[in-house]
């Protein structure tokens, strides 16, 4: 159990180092410009650049599961911390079509 938390403590970090690392990267210009194949270290960063997002989602659904399965909390404070976890897109597009789009009538 132990051993599971700090994993998953690890995994929530990531994105926070990752883009902290990002930055020092561009600024310290580790990844040299103009050669004609790029680098091992920019594959690298290249491939984590992509894995991150799948793996904050993958962190998000498991926190929502988590969440609504686990947690001994009354059902509206559950809903309270779904909207809270929830990315800002996955929250304004809903509204979005709730406040404007369905509201045009058809010409």
């Amino acid at each position: 159990m132990k051993c599971q938390t700090i994993m998953l403590g690890a995994l929530t970090a990531w994105p926070f180092v990752f883009g902290a690392l990002g930055l020092l990267t561009e600024i310290f210009g580790l990844i040299p410009k103009g050669s004609a194949t790029p680098p091992p270290a920019f594959v690298v960063f290249f491939a984590l650049l992509v894995l991150t997002p799948l793996a904050v989602l993958g962190l998000l659904v498991f926190y929502l599961v988590y969440l609504f399965t686990k947690t001994p909390l009354p059902q509206d404070r559950k809903l309270i911390w779904a909207v809270a976890l929830s990315p800002r897109l996955l929250r304004t597009t809903p509204w979005a079509y709730i406040k404007t789009i369905s509201r045009i009538r058809p010409l």
